[in-house]
């Protein structure tokens, strides 16, 4: 089988899932696509965007490396996901919660601490509104690790189907990425895609 070779490795969040999606898109029939990365992120990463497209993947670790083996169907190529709705044509409560940083608004850390921890008290009261997914960017990931104000809300959204979203290069410059406790680690690209697909709301 014929089989193609791109190497991860030491790319920074998201290169390594678009040069993968790039690849995959060059594949023709009997081809497959081994993507070698060097750590568990973008390992999870590329899977993560490997299984959506519809493809069979393999995963080889040999001194330290992560080998993803990426093969099509019989039908030829893998088919990427189709291209996602409008914004204007989503329900109402298919929105998006973007934040930007632990504390809501500028002026006082303390007051900004007492918001955010209002403020995701006000969106648990409120079911019929819940948001499809909240994203947390920069310190905002901070909200999602122990000890943190709000994590018993942000664990009941996600009880109640909501997905929370934390910044792998985010988690990994605070140093707390061994102390999320709610939600999964994702990249910039598949950040994007669920911003492109959905109503934001920006904090």
């Amino acid at each position: 089988m014929n089989t193609i070779v791109i190497d991860n490795r030491g790319l920074p969040c998201p290169q390594p899932v678009i040069h993968t999606k790039k690849a995959l898109q060059e594949l023709i029939q009997g081809q497959s696509l081994v993507c070698i990365v060097d750590n568990e992120v973008a390992k999870e990463n590329v899977l993560r965007f490997a299984s959506k497209s519809g493809c069979q993947v393999q995963i080889e670790e040999r001194d330290g490396l992560f080998y993803l083996t990426l093969t099509n169907d019989a039908q030829g190529a893998p088919k990427l996901q189709d291209p996602p709705p409008k914004a204007t044509e989503l329900p109402l409560g298919q929105h998006a919660l973007f934040l930007r940083s632990n504390l809501l608004g500028l002026g006082s850390d303390e007051l900004g601490a007492l918001l955010m921890r209002s403020f995701f008290y006000a969106v648990n009261q409120a079911p019929e509104a819940l948001p499809a997914v909240v994203i947390l960017m920069n310190s905002a990931v901070l909200l999602a690790i122990e000890d943190s104000p709000v994590l018993a809300d942000l664990l009941s959204l996600s009880q109640n189907g909501v997905d929370v979203v934390a910044c792998g290069t985010c988690l990994d410059f605070y140093g707390v990425k061994e102390q999320l406790r709610v939600g999964r680690i994702s990249n910039m690209y598949d950040i994007y895609e669920i911003l492109a697909a959905r109503r934001v709301i920006t904090l």
